[in-house]
């Protein structure tokens, strides 16, 4: 008894190996297909790409470019002359001015520096009903001068 109970279970492992290898097959070749097509599409953009930088090429020319200006543009022809001493006329990049350290918060940085008389205003909290437009420009006008 205890060797045909034991004969049915490697029988079982054997079956499941099998069907376990039969899908794994199957995966690796769907797998296999997927690598094939992308391997098509990365040459066929290599390829785009190869063309599009032939034309960037191309058309960036100096020899190119000075024949399109001298087709298509008008007036008086520049030279490199005139481009390379203008460039004393560009303006000065200059570095802006930090502070040394950044406050704690923007609350600590200011409070030592307000030195007002008037007390702070509040915000209502209830939203404000208006029944005509012109109370709307009268509600704008009290909230820039409170400013």
């Amino acid at each position: 008894m205890f060797l045909k109970s034991l004969t049915m279970l490697v029988w079982c492992f054997a079956v499941c190996a099998g069907v376990l290898l039969f899908w794994t097959s199957g995966e690796v070749q769907k797998a296999e297909e997927k690598q094939i097509i992308l391997s098509r599409s990365l040459v066929k953009e290599r390829e785009r790409i190869h063309v599009l930088n032939a034309e960037w090429n191309y058309l960036n020319n100096p020899a190119y470019l000075e024949a399109m200006a001298e087709r298509y543009l008008e007036g008086e022809k520049e030279s490199t002359d005139k481009i390379i001493l203008a460039g004393h006329e560009l303006p000065i990049y200059s570095i802006p001015d930090i502070p040394p350290e950044k406050p704690h918060s923007y609350l600590s940085s200011v409070r030592g520096k307000l030195k007002t008389k008037q007390p702070a205003k509040f915000v209502q909290k209830t939203p404000v009903q208006l029944k005509k437009p012109r109370e709307f420009n009268a509600l704008l006008a009290s909230l820039h001068v409170g400013r």
